[in-house]
């Protein structure tokens, strides 16, 4: 069996669910109340792959949303593909998703990354969001998934997702 570790980090705005999103995936809960994250967490989440004949061992950076700081070039040191959410309740969220992926390539150069539309338990439907974020996801050449840190939602196909690209 071959044993890999890899960085991976989530980044956007506040609000977006990151931190909800690693705690569905590696604790399988979930919570309500927002506490915003303060600089940034790192969690470790064993997978198996092919079959069983690869161990992926995951350090998940859940990095804090909002402007980005002197900090970023040390969070982003490393990472090997990332995962750049936005709430579809909140468009904003996603027309900044450009400034967080040209921040992460100035310092990792272009890695793997699968956006995130999470929230979609608050009755999203929009037409014309799928369709922005689909042309915006082939401009990067990056997979979109729409999630829901609340139901958990496709939480597990993104990382999973991820994971693979990656090894």
């Amino acid at each position: 069996m071959k044993e890999i570790y890899r960085k991976i980090c989530l980044l956007g705005d506040p609000g977006v669910g990151k931190t909800s999103l690693v705690r569905r995936y590696v604790l399988d809960i979930f919570d309500d109340h927002y506490i915003p994250s303060i600089g940034m967490k790192v969690t470790k989440k064993n997978i198996e792959l092919e079959e069983g004949s690869i161990t992926l061992t995951l350090m998940i950076w859940d990095i804090l949303g909002g402007k980005t700081n002197r900090f970023d070039s040390i969070y982003y040191k490393g990472v090997k593909g990332t995962l750049i959410v936005f709430d579809v309740t909140r468009m904003p969220t996603m027309d900044n998703l450009s400034k967080w992926i040209s921040g992460l390539y100035e310092i990792t150069g272009e890695v793997p990354i699968i956006i995130i539309g999470n929230k979609i338990d608050l009755k999203y439907k929009n037409k014309a969001v799928d369709k922005k974020i689909s042309e915006f996801a082939d401009k990067y050449d990056a997979e979109y998934i729409y999630t829901s840190a609340k139901t958990g939602d496709k939480v597990n196909n993104a990382f999973l997702s991820l994971a693979r690209k990656i090894v």
